[in-house]
């Protein structure tokens, strides 16, 4: 049998006009096509406890606070299940091993891997039992579900580093560089500009004065009038923009 979906605030703003007009729990059943006993249950657990009055929208706030607070509860709820996650965490399991193996260990049981990690990183009863340190990389704060997210390229006409010339790579050509910066302190604007030869090793530093693409360009120009560059290899910061300008 499929499960209603939840209260709406509008359905508890006509349940509210209803009640005033003296109608019984059984006849606003009818007449919203819901069990009576659901709408008895919602105006009593959701009404101010001190008026005893029914706010359709203080209903439908405190629903969706209940309603959250049983999200945090319920997925380790089985004492069973409470255990043997917690075991095998402290054992090393990742949960997604903890949710393989659960179903074979505790016949007629499951639990999700998401259902875990959520566990681990909402749980308030025990605050101070930091259970993402059992984790592998004992991160405090959960990554989003599929990782970062990629970026394409703002780097107009870029060249890809695949499809630079081989001998670049073998370092065996004089007059091929690398260039990047080197960030102190977010807050800092002066950067550390690095290019290096990458046959010799040697290694070229300026101290550029903010994180634009105009300074950038003029530094990598000046280092080529020294040294000739034959390539120069960047990532995509957005402070190679210019880099047709070299």
């Amino acid at each position: 049998m499929r499960k209603k979906p939840k209260l709406t605030l509008m359905e508890r703003e006509k349940i509210f006009g209803w009640l005033h007009e003296a109608k019984s729990f059984r006849e606003i059943g009818v007449l919203l096509g819901r069990s009576h006993s659901s709408i008895s249950r919602d105006v009593k657990r959701n009404r101010n406890q001190n008026s005893g009055e029914y706010v359709p929208c203080v209903a439908q706030a405190k629903a969706k606070r209940l309603e959250k607070l049983q999200r945090e509860k319920a997925p380790l709820k089985c004492p069973e299940i409470y255990l043997y996650v917690r075991r095998k965490l402290r054992m090393g399991w990742s949960p997604e091993v903890i949710a393989g193996c659960l179903s074979t260990d505790l016949p007629g049981n499951r639990i999700a891997d998401e259902t875990i990690y959520r566990y681990i990183y909402t749980t308030k009863k025990h605050p101070k039992e930091k259970l993402y340190d059992h984790l592998v990389l004992h991160r405090k704060k959960r990554m989003k579900k599929h990782g970062r997210k990629v970026i394409n390229s703002r780097i107009p006409g870029r060249i890809g580093i695949a499809d630079r010339p081989q001998v670049v790579a073998l370092r065996e050509e004089f007059g091929h560089g690398e260039t990047d910066l080197m960030e102190g302190i977010r807050s800092d604007k002066p950067v550390a500009h690095v290019t290096v030869e990458r046959k010799t090793r040697f290694v070229q530093l300026q101290l550029l004065q903010q994180k634009t693409a105009q300074l950038k360009t003029q530094a990598v120009s000046k280092n080529h009038q020294l040294l000739s560059f034959k390539t120069m290899t960047t990532d995509n910061g957005s402070e190679n923009v210019k880099h047709p300008f070299l």
